[in-house]
This record gives structure tokens, C-alpha cells and sequence, in this order.
């Protein structure tokens, strides 16, 4: 290695020795030439192009460590955005489900409380026939009752009336 690192990076892709000498010898003669001249000129852009190749690396390392931050603290706060929404939606879910049961159980209690009116109503409709036919039956009890009664009542107005009759005639007679 030599103390000038931008031949350093001009002679890393070559193995051969042979080549290597050759690049040293180029780089010497253009470094020591008159300052105006082309090919000093051309060795000081060399140079400048050296070391910006040289410095690429840290460069490139630098940009893409700091895009990496970047992107993780993107990604960082993109996963705590969803564990918010995960956990937001589980509760979501828990509340849903909570609901879902109470109104399973509103529907169950209303279900049997309709059956419970269901029973009570065929029993009060049951009981409703018993005493419409109870009192059908009564009713026809009360009108032989009362048929009988009013022949009863005429034919004993009439024995009555027969009775005031015969005894009016048997006065009447007497007299």
C-alpha cells in the first residue's frame, strides 16, 4: 500500500504486477509535470475523480444508513398504527360479541316470555270455551227453566182463573 490513497483505488482492480508499475509510472509522470500543462491538469481531475470514488462508499454507506432509519422508523410507526388498529378492532370485536349475547339473551327471555303468553293465552281460551259452552248450556237449562215456568204460570192462572170461576157461579148459585 502507498500513502496516496487515490492511486491506492486505481490500482485495486489490477492483480498483475506488471500493470500495477505501469499505472504508479503514469500517475508519477502526471502528478510532477508543469501545472499548466494537459496532462498535470488532467491528473489533478484524476485526483478529484479519486477521491470522489474514494469517499463513495462512506457516501453511499451514510445515505443509505440514514434512508434505513428512515424507513424503519416508517415501518416503526406504521406496526404501532396497527397494533392500535389490532387492538382497537379486538375490542371492537369483544364489545360486538358482548352485544351479540345480550341481545341473544333479550331474544331469549322474550321467547319464552311469548311462549309463557302463548300457554297463558290457549288456557284462558280453553277456559274461555268451557264457560261459553257452561253457559250455553246454562242458558238452554234456563230457557226449558223458563218455558216450563211460563206454562206452569199460565196453566196455574188458568186453573186459577177456573177456580175464581167455579167459585163465582157456586156464589152466584147460592144466591
Amino acid at each position: 500500500m502507498t500513502d496516496n490513497g487515490e492511486l491506492d483505488v486505481l490500482l485495486d482492480g489490477f492483480k498483475d504486477e506488471a500493470q500495477r508499475d505501469a499505472i504508479r509510472n503514469a500517475y508519477h509522470d502526471f502528478a510532477c509535470s508543469d501545472p499548466r500543462t494537459f496532462p498535470a491538469q488532467f491528473a489533478v481531475l484524476l485526483q478529484a475523480h479519486s477521491k470522489t470514488l474514494k469517499n463513495a462508499p462512506e457516501r453511499f454507506r451514510r445515505t443509505l444508513e440514514d434512508e434505513t432509519k428512515a424507513i424503519a422508523a416508517t415501518i416503526a410507526t406504521q406496526r404501532a398504527a396497527f397494533k392500535e388498529w389490532d387492538t382497537a378492532l379486538k375490542q371492537n370485536v369483544a364489545v360486538s360479541a358482548e352485544h351479540v349475547e345480550r341481545i341473544r339473551e333479550s331474544i331469549d327471555v322474550l321467547i319464552a316470555a311469548i311462549q309463557h303468553n302463548n300457554e297463558l293465552t290457549r288456557t284462558a281460551l280453553a277456559e274461555a270455551t268451557a264457560q261459553s259452552k257452561r253457559t250455553a248450556e246454562l242458558a238452554t237449562v234456563l230457557r226449558r227453566l223458563s218455558a216450563r215456568k211460563i206454562a206452569w204460570s199460565l196453566a196455574l192462572a188458568f186453573f186459577y182463573g177456573l177456580l175464581v170461576a167455579c167459585g163465582a157461579l157456586l156464589f152466584l148459585h147460592h144466591f
